[in-house]
């Protein structure tokens, strides 16, 4: 799966995501700007402290690590995961 799609579908699965975060991150989506729309995704969750299951972390920090992005990014979500 392209990382586009992945992090496309990371964010159908966080329903709270608000409507003007959903629409910002699909316009970097679409340039192929996936890096900086995973790094606004992880930004707009922190910002509005949107609750996650750990499969949506686990699928994060996958996507992450495979764009070699610094472990800092999804680490600063572990405090929002759903007990």
């Amino acid at each position: 799966m392209e990382m586009g799609q992945r992090i496309l579908k990371i964010i159908d699965l966080i329903s709270d995501l608000p409507a003007r975060d959903r629409n910002s991150l699909n316009e970097l989506l679409e340039h192929d700007e996936w890096g900086v729309a995973l790094e606004s995704l992880c930004g707009a969750l922190c910002e509005e402290k949107i609750k996650i299951t750990r499969t949506i972390f686990e699928e994060i920090k996958a996507t992450g690590g495979e764009m070699e992005l610094e472990s800092s990014l999804w680490e600063s979500l572990e405090f929002l995961i759903a007990k």
